[in-house]
């Protein structure tokens, strides 16, 4: 008994002698670019005008993991276009950090989900990530293209562990504020346009956080064939 106890011992020096040398874990977790994730915006949806503020709210929303693994998803929005009045053109909506919302200067748009928290995500902290500094347009007839910029700090909806070909479901709301009164508001959800386009990130483990788990199994294994051995 006594030598199976020095080696439990042993055992928990080693797995603290790695977390001392381990580098130091990131503050949150990293994301990575992830197309796999699909879903559209569907026909499920109320308008309300609030002073010179229009909101369109969209409940049980829908994305599927078209990969083939399980994976922490989630998705950012960065690319917003609107179109005011019935006849004239969709107008670019930039994101602006200082507005905390998408903007065309006149007009502000802030996307939020609304069935659970919405977090920020930078571009440029997303690996592999293609489209910073890369101009867009989902219809080049009707939409400028939009290239995001790598310290944009945008909206992240984050979904959780998603299993392959697995939809998960959230609401959304789309808030319009800077119209003129509440007639302008209103002609808008009439008669306006607005589209806001996401791209899909999956979590990346951290490196040390997976060290660690390794050698904490590589130690109950040992430990058990230790005990095997002198039962």
């Amino acid at each position: 008994m006594a030598t199976t106890q020095r080696y439990f011992s042993l055992t928990l020096l080693a797995l603290c002698a790695a977390l001392a040398t381990a580098p130091a874990a990131q503050a949150g977790p990293v994301w990575a670019q992830y197309d796999p994730l699909a879903g559209t915006l569907d026909n499920n949806y109320v308008g309300q005008v609030s002073g010179t503020t229009a909101i369109v709210s969209f409940s049980a929303q829908s994305v599927t993991n078209t990969g083939a693994e399980a994976r922490h998803l989630g998705m950012y929005f960065g690319w917003s276009w609107v179109r005011p009045e019935a006849n004239g053109a969709y107008q670019s909506m930039p994101w602006s950090n200082g507005a905390g919302a998408f903007s065309t200067g006149s007009l502000s748009l802030k996307v939020a989900r609304t069935d659970a928290a919405t977090q920020m995500l930078r571009p440029g902290d997303v690996q592999g990530d293609t489209w910073v500094g890369n101009p867009w347009t989902p219809d080049a007839l009707n939409y400028t293209a939009i290239a995001t910029e790598a310290d944009w700090e945008l909206p992240l909806f984050d979904f959780g562990v998603m299993g392959a070909g697995q939809t998960a479901f959230y609401d959304v709301s789309f808030t319009f504020d800077g119209f003129a009164d509440s007639a302008s508001a209103q002609r808008f959800l009439d008669f306006g346009g607005f589209a806001s386009y996401a791209q899909g990130v999956a979590q990346v483990p951290e490196p040390a956080t997976l060290a660690l788990t390794a050698l904490a199994l590589l130690g109950m294994a040992a430990t058990r064939r230790r005990g095997v051995a002198e039962g």
